[in-house]
């Protein structure tokens, strides 16, 4: 049985339009991805410092509107930034988002560059996972204080978070390298990996896999769960999901210097190191870390952004990994003749045609936004996409609630601010969009780690729900699909880790829709 509930987002008269497919636009017509920038409307009036914030987005308060959290910025305190979509389509005026840090935070928050909002404690609404680290707003450098996990409790629907951790979880001297979330043993709560990078030392850290046992209290099962995770090396962006697809929960880590290194779920619990065995081999500098389905062959990819190249593990749908970045033409990520360092990076429909796009952002250089042709095969659009690909976390999200994916981009450098680009693209006019939230009930509430399936003309695309994306960032747990000028979605299929499956049939577009994880 599905249980579901649907809400309208954009007017009702699109719904009238004829069933036509989905096949891609022509190459010479699709490449006009553009965005316009309104920063100086967006109301995310904070400095940022030269110390690689972050970002993350989640609806704190239930009104359908994402607000956004920027860590490591003004004081490097995370702060708060509420969206004000709902009274500004009431007829209100003013910013697009409000600073509401003080009424967040009434007792004050930990230093930190990286947070996810999540559900921790599965009642509806998100929680923060926190990656503590100290930093020294006099000297812009890491100081002598560990680094850690610290969890943020939303106790009252968007009225205020409180800290019920002392930031001794996956606690280290080395400096932050990547934050993920998963449910490691399908006990419907969701479990944390974090791990640590080197800095300047050049020497790394550790991984650790934090288990949630409940009430808030998380442990250290590194040893039992995942013992390789604890060697040191250099990490940095992390991603838990179900690679192989055999229902059990798999971890691919980006490393900088040393090989990348994947995990997968093994029967009778745990992670076994499977990095040489799948492919996933690369030796270089990988550090942002994207997840789709660009191919579109029902299966998820990875790509790695490196220092002026980019990797892209192309899966064969049993989790095995080759790397045709090349072939597929994003293979190189750098506009200009100056070394681009790679940062930020996202999978993302950003014409609204039926394939996943792909974004970049570096820092030392400009990176490249490119556009899928169909067959997951990229042609280079920076040259007239009105963004500015210099930063270091990005998170698409469709802040207006327009359908389409806007971006926000963090920068480098002293008194820098948070970038915010509405998506323009021409082409979107008269393609439509679906969006899908998924709700655990077995599993956790956010269904991270679900997959999410729909059926347009006969055509199935694939989406999956993810915690712990790219550098330092954190997509809403939804899940986004253009769907050119198709005028119905045949089905949606949710599979939940729990293995529950719920469908829907016959979906209008230009929807949000709701599925709840049926219980038996």
């Amino acid at each position: 049985m599905s249980f579901f509930m649907m809400r309208t987002i954009l007017p009702g008269g699109l719904l009238g339009l004829a069933l036509l497919s989905i096949a891609p636009a022509p190459l010479a017509l699709a490449q006009n991805i553009t965005f316009n920038e309104v920063t100086p409307n967006s109301g995310l009036d904070v400095n940022l410092f030269n110390i690689a914030p972050g970002l993350a987005v989640g609806d704190i308060d239930g009104d359908d509107y994402l607000d956004v959290m920027i860590c490591g910025a003004g004081n490097a305190h995370p702060q708060i930034f509420h969206n004000r979509g709902a009274a500004l389509a009431a007829g209100g005026s003013g910013p697009l988002f409000v600073d509401v840090t003080a009424a967040m935070f009434p007792l004050g928050s930990s230093e930190a560059t990286s947070g996810l909002f999540a559900d921790v404690d599965n009642d509806g609404d998100p929680d923060i996972v926190l990656a503590r680290r100290y930093f020294d707003p006099q000297i812009g450098l890491i100081g002598p204080k560990h680094t850690g996990i610290e969890i943020y409790v939303n106790r009252n629907g968007g009225q205020g978070f409180y800290k019920i951790q002392n930031g001794g979880l996956g606690q280290d001297l080395t400096p932050f390298g990547g934050l993920t979330l998963g449910d490691g043993d399908q006990d419907g709560l969701i479990d944390i990996v974090y791990v640590h990078n080197g800095g300047g030392n050049g020497v790394g850290g550790p991984g650790a896999f934090l288990h949630n046992q409940g009430g808030y209290l998380f442990q250290d099962h590194t040893p039992a769960f995942c013992a390789p995770l604890g060697n040191v090396t250099r990490y940095f962006s992390a991603i838990m999901f179900d690679f192989s697809g055999d229902g059990l929960l798999d971890l691919h880590c980006a490393v900088d210097f040393y090989t990348d290194r994947h995990f997968q779920g093994q029967v009778g619990g745990g992670l076994g190191e499977v990095t040489t065995l799948v492919g996933t081999t690369n030796l270089g500098s990988d550090m942002g870390l994207a997840m789709g389905d660009p191919d579109m062959d029902g299966d998820f990819d990875l790509y790695s952004t490196n220092i002026n190249i980019g990797v892209f593990y192309e899966n064969d749908g049993n989790g095995n990994f080759q790397n045709t970045a090349g072939a597929r033409g994003i293979g190189s990520f750098n506009q200009g003749l100056n070394t681009c360092t790679g940062w930020g990076t996202a999978f993302s429909d950003f014409d609204l045609d039926g394939d996943e796009d792909l974004i970049t952002v570096g820092s030392g250089g400009k990176a490249e936004l490119f556009e899928n042709n169909g067959s997951g095969h990229f042609t280079k659009v920076s040259q007239n996409a009105g963004i500015l690909l210099v930063g270091r976390s990005l998170v698409p999200f469709d802040f207006d609630r327009d359908g389409d994916m806007d971006i926000l981009v963090s920068y480098d450098g002293i008194n820098q601010t948070p970038r915010l680009y509405e998506n323009v693209t021409p082409s979107t006019q008269g393609r439509h969009y679906l969006t899908v939230q998924a709700i655990g009930t077995l599993s956790n509430r956010d269904s991270i780690g679900a997959k999410v399936e729909i059926t347009v003309r006969g055509r199935k695309l694939v989406r999956a729900i993810v915690a712990g994306h790219s550098f330092k960032s954190g997509l809403p747990y939804t899940a986004h699909f253009g769907l050119n000028t198709s005028g119905i979605v045949q089905e949606v299929k949710v599979t939940w880790p729990s293995g529950k499956v719920a469908t829907m049939t016959n979906v209008p577009v230009d929807k949000h829709v709701r599925l709840v994880e049926p219980l038996i």
